[in-house]
């Protein structure tokens, strides 16, 4: 009988609950179960290192982690290299996204372990374009063994940027179906003390940066303030942009119908709270947050682009409107929000079929199955193992400026 295949699995803050880390914390337990054996590196910020050493790695307690500061790329990559030999070595590795990738390639040349780059994001802020800015780094995922794309959109990007089309495969992200369905307490807000439970919540899910164009959600959400008194609106997510978000909801004067709840941990409590669920991005890979509320039955209003139009179709799965355009938006939500003081015939709509297109397309089994076998494929490469002298954790460690540097774990 053949051992299992060993992985190493390197994603950034695997701690933290934004869409990539829940992708994680979704993939890990059923590649294990698949019969991978699964390794995980990540990051942590310094200060946080004592606090989360020992813990157990969300979603896969039972699997070993290696918790890194990012301080000085070589030394990090150095103590991965040293910390998986430790493990018992892998055969492949995976970076969830093309940060991490980097970090595979650079351990690949050093090992002749064969690495695989998921690509996250389409368009302006996506990957490609991102790749595309830095040809030294996109030269060196090009030697990745596969190249996962989770949307039509990057697979097309992917293409036009002279990735070889056998070694690109198409994954697109999943969402566990079950958990999300369940039945569970909705989430208190903050506007609890008011003592009404009629109020007309819009969630939002997501990191608060430009690319999910939050500002725009304002604007509309000052809109719907004057003609809808019991309107209000929960942020949940945090990012650079919060301060100026903050500012805005106040200069807009709707302040204390906005609450920025920050990241949270009980994203389906916070669903079964809201009426509607809104994603105004300008542009997505493929958005785990609006997967995430068709599975969880919250009719939604998104903008029409790239990835998010390879989820949802109009009046089928969501309600779609241009991008940048608060008025649309906001004429979308009002739509949504009548609609459900009137019985919900288009809500109604609207969550079967986001549950009927989560379950035919958007599976974590289907995806965690595909990712297995591709990684399997990968494995088979062999690729040139740059010359060099051996390294041992304790002469690296010896080599840092900050001796207080904590080991792996």
């Amino acid at each position: 009988m053949s051992r299992p295949l060993r992985l190493g699995f390197l994603v950034y803050e695997i701690d933290q609950r934004a869409g990539m880390q829940r992708q994680a914390s979704q993939l890990l337990p059923r590649l294990r179960d698949l019969g991978l054996e699964v390794k995980v590196v990540t990051t942590a910020a310094p200060r946080d290192l004592p606090r989360l050493r020992g813990l157990p790695v969300p979603g896969a307690p039972d699997l070993p982690v290696a918790r890194l500061a990012v301080t000085r790329r070589h030394v990090f990559e150095a103590l991965a290299r040293t910390w998986l030999s430790s493990q018992g070595g892998v055969d492949v590795l995976l970076g969830l996204g093309w940060h991490e990738a980097v970090h595979a390639a650079r351990i690949s040349k050093r090992t002749g372990i064969p690495f695989v780059v998921r690509y996250a994001c389409s368009g302006a802020h996506g990957d490609l374009a991102a790749l595309a800015r830095e040809p030294e780094l996109r030269e060196l995922l090009s030697a990745a063994s596969r190249h996962v794309c989770i949307s039509e959109e990057i697979l097309a990007e992917a293409l036009a940027a002279g990735l070889p089309a056998e070694r690109l495969v198409s994954i697109p992200n999943g969402v566990d179906l079950a958990a999300w369905r369940r039945e569970v307490k909705p989430a208190r807000l903050p506007w609890v003390s008011e003592g009404r439970d009629d109020l007309e919540v819009v969630l939002f899910v997501g990191r608060l940066a430009r690319q999910k164009r939050v500002d725009v959600l304002l604007e509309a959400a000052a809109r719907l303030a004057d003609r809808r008194p019991k309107f209000r609106l929960a942020l949940a997510g945090q990012g650079p942009l919060r301060a100026d978000l903050e500012a805005q909801a106040r200069s807009l004067g709707i302040a204390e119908r906005v609450a920025f709840l920050g990241v949270r941990e009980d994203v389906l409590a916070l669903h079964r709270a809201a009426r509607v669920f809104v994603l105004p991005s300008e542009g997505e890979g493929m958005p785990n947050a609006l997967l995430e509320a068709l599975a969880a039955g919250t009719p939604s209003v998104a903008t029409e682009v790239p990835g998010t139009l390879e989820v949802a179709r109009h009046e089928q799965e969501a309600l779609l409107v241009p991008p940048e355009d608060p008025r649309a938006l906001a004429a979308a939500l009002e739509r949504l929000l009548e609609d459900a003081d009137l019985g919900g015939e288009l809500c109604a709509r609207l969550r079967a079929g986001g549950w009927a297109r989560a379950a035919e397309r958007y599976d974590v089994d289907q995806a965690a199955g595909r990712y297995a076998a591709a990684l399997r494929e990968a494995a088979q490469d062999a690729l040139p193992r740059r010359a060099g002298p051996p390294e041992r954790a304790g002469r690296l460690v010896k080599r840092l400026r900050n001796p207080s540097q904590p080991p792996p774990g």
